[in-house]
């Protein structure tokens, strides 16, 4: 590993690191989407369905509530308006209902989806009861049982009432009128007209009966009217308290039995039956006006229609917690979820930091150390004692080890080209030395030729006298010995200054080749 490392070049090492770190933020930025997607599901969840399942659970208990609100007025009112408003409202929460059955389809559960068929079963029941609701609204005998009844039954039985003490009165006038034509055709002060006269005054008190007996009547009539239009206590209590008078009128009546005509007597006998299924009614209507079922609309709103809309909108209630629930669990997991996924990011992010800062000290490393073993072998050789020698430490088949071969090889050359230079100056050398032997003979041979022109300098000095033109001659001869020597001496300390400068670096090229 370590030397397939080492083979890589420079570039490819730099791209390795690069796509490392690459990677790195790749797996930051995949775990950063997963969790950023995990948290978009549970976000959708809860905005594109369990919210919109809320709303719709919250629109129908509205709409449940409004149509309550509607059937109140209807009832109370009885006006077509607000019938045909609870109509709506009726045809309102059924569109609401399937509203939310659509939301509730949308999440899938199994136990949502039989609570809302419950309340779907129910809605369905509530809103059967309209036909029952428009018929107690528009027909006050079946809304009121009392006045169902009075109309039924006790208005018959008080028209039959007033008919036989009609034909009472009209019997007893008809007998007080033959009464009145007896005493008329009687004789005065006789037997017969005191009979008369008795008898008539008897039948006045019928009479007087009669009419009290019909105004008790109708004061129970009244008092029952009253009753059932306002349901209180003193109505009742002064109808009972007449049906009571009116009793004890009837008994004395029926004291009267032998004064009592044919027709008087059928009469009462039909009033007496007519009047106890009066008091059977009367105290029928008593009872039922006097308890809670006095009202069947209210009755069935009491006793059905409320208590099932307590149900619908308990059950209401309950899709809504539970939908809440749902909503805080949801809110929960997404909350643990955007908290592992900060976890992940962090430590990820911290990883790759750390994972990149190595490679990229390594990278560093790898890069730098070569280049400063190179620089400070060049360094060594530049400023140095200039070893030729030396080479650099080739490691790897990357840049660094390359430029190290291939300045090996330059240092070769240099070393070989020294050698060929050394071997030059060696040559040279001993050329230098020869020279510097011919030159040394030429030296002697001046110096020789000097004495040899001095003593020929004497003996022209002897012979001056005799010729002057040898004279002259020995003259140039002397001098020309004199430049001749001049620069046999130049020429020397030339030669002295090249060999110097030779042996020098000859010993210079030596200790560069060794």
């Amino acid at each position: 590993m370590r030397s397939f490392f080492a083979n890589l070049s420079i570039k490819h090492k730099l791209w390795g690191s690069s796509l490392f770190l690459l990677a790195v933020l790749a797996v930051v930025a995949i775990g950063s989407f997963r969790g950023l997607s995990a948290t978009d599901q549970h976000a959708k969840r809860v905005a594109e369905r369990i919210q919109p399942a809320v709303l719709a659970a919250l629109d129908v208990d509205v709409a449940l509530n409004r149509v309550g609100t509607a059937l109140g007025f209807y009832l109370k009112s009885q006006q077509d308006s607000y019938k045909v408003q609870y109509q709506a409202e009726l045809t309102d929460l059924s569109g609401k209902l399937g509203a939310l059955k659509g939301a509730l389809d949308t999440l899938g559960d199994a136990e949502l989806a039989a609570k809302l068929q419950d309340i779907s079963a129910k809605a369905e029941r509530f809103a059967g009861y309209e036909g029952r609701v428009v018929e107690l609204a528009t027909n006050p005998p079946e809304n009121i049982p009392a006045l169902k009844i009075a109309q039924d039954t006790l208005n018959n039985l008080n028209r039959d009432f007033l008919q036989g003490v009609s034909e009472m009165l009209t019997a007893e006038s008809q007998a007080q009128q033959d009464l009145r034509d007896q005493i008329m055709n009687s004789e005065a002060g006789g037997g017969t007209v005191k009979a008369a006269v008795g008898k008539l005054a008897e039948r006045v008190e019928l009479q007087n009966l009669l009419q009290d007996l019909r105004y008790t009547w109708g004061q129970v009539v009244n008092g029952m009217r009253g009753f059932v239009a306002f349901r209180t206590v003193p109505q009742k209590q002064n109808a009972e308290l007449y049906f009571g008078q009116n009793g004890e009128l009837m008994d004395r009546i029926m004291a009267k039995e032998d004064i009592l005509t044919f027709e008087q007597a059928d009469a009462m006998d039909r009033m007496k039956q007519i009047r106890a299924d009066y008091e059977t009614k009367l105290k029928e209507v008593f009872a039922v006006h006097g308890s809670d079922k006095a009202y069947s609309d209210v009755y069935l709103m009491r006793t059905e229609i409320a208590p099932l809309m307590q149900e619908l909108s308990a059950d209401l209630n309950g899709i809504v917690t539970a939908l809440r629930e749902r909503t805080d669990a949801t809110s929960h997991e997404l909350t643990d979820q955007v908290s592992s996924t900060k976890t992940l990011v962090a430590v990820l992010t911290i990883v790759g930091l750390a994972v990149g800062v190595l490679v990229a000290w390594l990278m560093t490393k790898s890069i730098v150390c070569k280049l400063n073993e190179t620089v400070a072998a060049m360094e060594e050789i530049a400023d140095g004692d200039g070893d030729l020698t030396r080479e650099l430490a080739v490691h790897g088949l990357d840049e660094m080890g390359k430029l190290a071969s291939a300045f090996n090889r330059f240092l070769a050359k240099i070393r070989n080209t020294v050698t060929e230079v050394s071997d030059a100056v060696h040559s040279l050398t001993s050329a230098t030395e020869q020279m510097s032997q011919v030159c040394d003979q030429a030296n002697h041979g001046t110096q020789a030729q000097k004495l040899e022109t001095e003593r020929v300098a004497n003996s022209t000095t002897e012979v001056l006298s005799t010729s002057r033109e040898v004279v002259n001659m020995a003259h140039s001869a002397a001098d020309a010995a004199r430049s001749a020597e001049s620069a046999a001496d130049r020429g020397q300390g030339i030669v002295a200054q090249t060999r110097t400068a030779i042996d020098r670096l000859a010993a210079e090229v030596e200790q560069a080749a060794t």
